[in-house]
Parts: structure tokens; C-alpha cells; sequence
């Protein structure tokens, strides 16, 4: 990991880094500016969050392919950033607002149009020979920095788009060849690498710095509030997509396994460790991994984090849940153990940290029922009531908490009753009923 991490914030140049001759190594590409960077595009949202992180919002002049509401804090400084488009923009777009450095979340941000197979936004490539292209050859097909026989299923035009004097940045976890990701997956020094290499390329070293302390401090925050709220360690289910995510190409696909989770890479990952929930799938490799409904089930998590995203709600999820038998049989099903999140805040980005702490607090309301802090990360959960209502029609529906104690103290008043009256009901059964319950009795 530390090779890793060396690797990612390599930076050298003639004079300071950042102003000019600057040259750095990102996804085994080689790059040299001879200027800090002043016409920005930033695709995806944790990019754009991290620029806005870092007040550089002056340089943006377009961002594009956002997954939902910006997050509060940076709010006003976004207002300032034209939009260019809500998916991925053209590549008349970029070349429209005279873009000189891209940052990109994922490699599709730098993917050649491809003429077949392009089945979503996301698939469908940028660039083409009217700009950059032709895209191939060293660093689009295949990279000498890791696996030289690894061959890209689609080509990336990074090569081409610094030959035009546009300069490149892609997150490590998303490099377009395996061997050149992080060992292990990312982590939180994946996270403070990467703001160490934008500031230096943006020539703002100082505000990086402070940047990674306070994420630093995020987490911080996070494991201390873990450790006083005495909330044991939850089995979560990382819940992302349900149709649509899992095709040929991702990790885990097969026809069989359709159903989209954090896998023990990324920010998902991240999140649920710093939080203290036990990723049930954090074995598998990853960002994000396909399943089957059998291996949720075989899971059997205590909890289930439902990632809201525009293309798969999490309304839509309640809906997947509470309609299908399999899933009606597990606890977390039957006593809506659920935690929300936005899919902005699912991705490696500036409020990580703030999302772990959100995930503690709303880990502590599962567990105690208490009002909880909210630092409006992107992490929430759902009212007892709208679940009731919502739930109400469907195949398993979920009755409340406090009607489950109801039920149950009126389960064990008669049980009393009973063996008041009968005195040849069993002791020991009615002893383990009331273990059982939620109710503790005092003598």
C-alpha cells in the first residue's frame, strides 16, 4: 500500500510544483504541464466535490455527470460552475469552454466513442477522431507501468488529450488497468494521496494540507463517537443497485448474480469500517460486487445501507425488499433495520469522513432509537411511520417497532396469565420466551 500510495503523489518539477514544468504519474500515465491548470472540467461528483473542496471553483469553467444534490457545504461555490450536461458531455462540449485539465471519478470520463455495445451513458465513450483520436496504442489499450498483456475492453484517449495540451487526473481505484490500483483496495491514504497530488497540481499544496486534516479529523470523530455509543458491530449489506448495475465485465457477473453491493475496495468499504459495520461482503474485490439473492440471504446481514441513486431509489429498494418472500424471511427485513445513503456520498470524495460519522449516528438510532446528529453527508434513515405506510400493501410488511413491543409484552402478559392458572406450563419455557423478548422483567 505504501508503494501504492508513494506512486500516486509522485511530483517533480524545475522549479515549485504546480507552476510550471510540473510532471506527475497518475494510472501508470505520465504527464507534463507547463502551466498550472486554469480551465477546468471535472466529471463525476466526487471530482467536482473535491475541487469545490479545495476553493477551486474559479478554475472550473464545466462539470458534468453529477448523481445528485451537490453537498451543502460547497452549495454556494457550485452555483458559480456551468453545468455542461447531466450525463456525460460531448466532446464539443469540453472543447467548446477551451478545457485545458479533465478530472474524472471514472475511466469513462476519458473513454473513446465506442460504435458498438454502448448500452448506457456511462459505456458510450467521449472522445473521437473529430478531437483526440484515433485512441490506441500505449496507454489507451495497454499500459507498461502494470500489466503490459492486459488489454482494455474499450480505449482510453488520456494519451491524446495531453498531446492536445489537456491535461488528465483519474482516480486511482478506477485506473483503467487492475495492476495499477491501489494494492488492497483504497483506503483512507488512498483519500489524502490523491488531495496531495491535486493540490500540487494545481499549485494550492497548503490547502491540501489542510483539506486531508480535516478529513483526518472526519474520521476521527467518527471512530471516537463508535467507540462511546457502545453500538456493536452490525453485519451491513451495502446495498447499491438492483437491476441494471451487473453485466459482463463488472466483478462478481454471471447471469445469476444481478444484484449490485459494496464489495472490501472503495469508498463503500471505507465508509462501513470507519463506522464500525462489518462489510458482509468485504472479501469480495472491488468498489462494488454482483450477487445473487442467495448470497444476501446466506449473509443474513443485521442491517442493510440502501444507496439512494437517481437511476435505483431507495424507495424502490424498500419496495424489492418487502415484495419478495426470500427477503421477508431475514431479520433485517422484518425489523426494517435500514440506513440511507445518497450514491454521491458513496464514492471516494471530501465527505467520506462526514459520512462515517453520519453512519455512526444513524447506526446508534438503529440500536437505541435516539435522535442522532446529522452533518447532512448524504446519510439518513427512514421514519418509522413512512415505513409503515409504505410497507403496508406489500408482501411483508413492517409493522413498527413499538407495535412489535406492544405484541410482544402482550404475548408475555398472557404466558403469565397462563401460568398463573396452569400450573403444569412449563417454567423453562416461559423463562426463555421472556429472554427472548425485549422486555426485561425485574424482580
Amino acid at each position: 500500500m505504501l508503494l501504492a500510495v508513494a506512486s500516486l503523489v509522485a511530483c517533480t518539477t524545475a522549479t515549485y510544483c504546480g507552476i510550471k514544468n510540473t510532471s506527475y504519474t497518475n494510472c501508470g500515465i505520465k504527464n507534463t504541464l507547463t502551466r498550472t491548470p486554469e480551465r477546468v472540467v471535472t466529471l463525476h461528483q466526487g471530482s467536482t466535490e473535491f475541487m469545490l473542496a479545495m476553493g477551486l471553483e474559479d478554475k472550473m469553467v464545466g462539470t458534468a455527470s453529477l448523481d445528485d444534490s451537490i453537498w451543502p457545504r460547497y452549495a454556494e461555490a457550485f452555483s458559480k460552475v456551468p453545468v455542461l450536461s447531466a450525463g456525460l458531455p460531448t466532446e464539443q462540449q469540453i472543447m467548446d469552454v477551451r478545457a485545458d485539465f479533465i478530472v474524472g471519478a471514472y475511466g469513462s470520463a476519458f473513454a473513446e466513442v465506442r460504435s458498438t455495445g454502448a448500452t448506457s451513458d456511462s459505456r458510450k465513450g467521449i472522445f473521437s477522431n473529430a478531437t483526440v483520436g484515433p485512441c490506441e496504442g500505449e496507454n489507451s489499450d495497454f499500459f507498461p507501468a502494470g500489466n503490459a498483456s492486459y488489454m482494455t475492453p474499450y480505449s482510453t484517449c488520456r494519451p491524446q488529450l495531453h498531446a492536445a495540451g489537456i491535461g488528465t487526473w483519474l482516480w486511482e481505484d478506477y485506473c483503467e488497468d487492475p495492476a495499477l490500483r491501489p494494492v488492497g483496495g483504497a483506503t483512507e491514504e488512498t483519500v489524502y494521496a490523491a488531495v496531495t497530488q491535486l493540490g500540487q497540481i494545481f499549485n494550492v499544496p497548503n490547502v491540501a494540507k489542510v483539506l486531508n486534516a480535516d478529513i483526518r479529523n472526519d474520521f476521527a470523530v467518527a471512530k471516537a463517537a463508535l467507540k462511546k455509543s457502545g453500538v456493536p458491530s452490525l453485519k451491513a449489506v451495502w446495498l447499491d443497485c438492483i437491476e441494471g448495475c451487473c453485466r459482463e465485465g463488472r466483478h462478481g457477473w454471471d447471469p445469476s448474480k444481478t444484484i449490485f453491493v459494496g464489495g472490501g475496495h472503495g469508498a463503500p468499504n471505507i465508509i462501513m469500517e470507519e463506522s464500525g459495520l462489518t462489510n458482509a461482503f468485504a472479501d469480495r474485490p472491488g468498489s462494488w460486487y454482483c450477487v445473487s439473492l442467495q448470497d444476501i440471504i446466506d449473509a443474513d446481514p443485521d442491517v442493510f445501507v440502501i444507496v439512494d441513486a437517481s437511476w435505483d431509489s431507495a424507495v424502490g429498494k424498500l419496495d424489492y425488499l418487502h415484495n419478495h418472500s426470500d427477503y421477508c424471511k431475514l431479520r433485517a427485513v422484518q425489523e426494517a433495520e435500514y440506513i440511507k445513503i445518497q450514491f454521491s456520498a458513496s464514492t471516494l470524495g471530501p465527505r467520506n469522513g462526514v459520512a462515517a460519522l453520519d453512519m455512526v449516528s444513524a447506526a446508534m438510532h438503529l440500536h437505541t432509537g435516539d435522535a442522532v446528529l446529522n452533518f447532512q453527508s448524504g446519510v439518513d434513515f427512514f421514519e418509522d411511520e413512512f415505513l409503515k405506510d409504505h410497507t403496508a400493501s406489500l408482501k411483508c410488511p413492517y409493522v413498527g417497532k413499538s407495535e412489535k413491543v406492544a405484541n410482544r409484552v402482550a404475548e408475555l402478559e398472557a404466558d403469565l396469565e397462563q401460568c398463573a392458572e396452569d400450573k403444569s406450563l412449563n417454567a423453562a419455557a416461559v423463562l426463555a420466551r421472556l429472554q427472548h423478548g425485549t422486555i426485561k422483567v425485574v424482580f
